[in-house]
């Protein structure tokens, strides 16, 4: 990718399970904090570890998830990100978002990368034929009126 795909304030597992807030990112890394995971009151939260900032290089996004979160402030526990719905792919997490840099050599990336093939060849599909193959790609359906594809 040529684009920064992690967004800022996002939490991010690694295909190893280690678990991530990022702070920032640059085209060629993000800067993160390393998170512990934990169960209070039945519920999966994360909180912040004593250590040093980390660079994440995504070099392969279908390694990495994002893990929606709510924060909210504990007792005896400080402020912690409580674990709001399941799991989802980066790219999909970043292709939902209203603000991010990615242009249509970046999306074209991401077939790519998720080895998603257009009927067209790739010069003459646009942007919107891609982002509709990806939107598909990532609610398992082939119905261009798919209620999850339209709210992609």
């Amino acid at each position: 990718m040529k684009k920064p795909l992690v967004l800022p304030l996002t939490i991010l597992r690694e295909a190893s399970g280690t678990i991530y807030a990022s702070m920032a990112n640059f085209s060629y890394a993000a800067l993160a904090l390393r998170l512990l995971e934990c169960t209070i009151e039945g519920v999966r939260h994360f909180k912040f570890i004593r250590e040093p900032l980390a660079f994440l290089y995504i070099v392969d996004a279908t390694e990495w998830d994002v893990i929606p979160y709510e924060a909210t402030r504990l007792p005896g526990h400080g402020i912690v990100m409580a674990q709001s719905e399941d799991p989802i792919p980066l790219m999909r997490h970043t292709l939902r978002q209203p603000k991010h840099s990615l242009h249509e050599d970046d999306f074209q990336s991401c077939l790519e990368a998720v080895r998603v093939e257009l009927p067209l060849p790739p010069c003459s599909n646009d942007v919107s034929e891609i982002l509709l193959g990806l939107a598909k790609h990532f609610c398992g359906t082939d119905n261009d009126n798919d209620e999850a594809v339209q709210g992609s």
